[in-house]
């Protein structure tokens, strides 16, 4: 019952930090990193996050979702990375890889609406993750200067990936053709209405 409660009382906690990640997504910095991978209780934080992609239903939210999600995963490496900590830091881009291709995938699901609106914001939050990371790649030890490399280009691939996506899209909607409307057919005289011969010509 005592183990019950202690696990209880951490979700209730990782829902609380998940709230204020949320809400740092949309500012320039990244959000606080939470519970990081060298926590024993990680494995509840990555289950909170699988759970909170599930209860999200449309693909727009999912890509929304699991952006934000992403935006996490890169502060925890970018903490690891600080800390020297390169095991749990490998952990932490894993898991940032994983949430930014979904985000892609959904963004590209999503409905016409929404679609761009989604990749534009993939775009921009990896452009700035790069940069983030960038600064990072000069602060570590040579010895992690390898995996802070690789979350590097996994942000560029990410930023390629919308922006190829914006650009199909938007050409997608410039080459839509445009739906003329049938012409009218002249009418064909019946038998009725025909011109009667003149008997000078029914007479030949």
């Amino acid at each position: 019952m005592k183990k019950l409660s202690i696990i209880l009382t951490t979700v209730i906690v990782l829902s609380l930090s998940s709230g204020v990640a949320l809400a740092a997504t949309s500012s320039n910095s990244l959000p606080n990193p939470g519970l990081t991978p060298d926590s024993p209780f990680y494995f509840l934080e990555q289950w909170m996050d699988s759970i909170s992609m599930f209860f999200t239903f449309s693909k727009d939210g999912k890509a929304q979702k699991a952006l934000s999600i992403a935006n996490e995963k890169l502060a925890e490496a970018k903490k690891m990375a600080e800390k020297g900590e390169q095991k749990a830091e490998a952990v932490a881009e894993k898991d940032y890889e994983k949430y930014m291709d979904e985000a892609t995938q959904y963004a590209g699901q999503s409905k016409a609406t929404g679609k761009t609106n989604a990749l534009e914001q993939i775009q921009d939050a990896t452009a700035r993750h790069e940069a983030t990371m960038q600064k990072v790649l000069n602060q570590v030890p040579e010895q992690a200067k390898a995996s802070i490399q690789k979350a590097i280009d996994e942000s560029a691939k990410g930023h390629e990936n919308a922006m190829e996506a914006i650009n199909g899209e938007k050409k997608d909607q410039n080459e839509q053709p445009e739906v003329s409307e049938p012409k009218e057919q002249p009418e064909q005289p019946t038998n009725s209405e025909k011109p009667e011969q003149s008997g000078s010509e029914s007479g030949q």
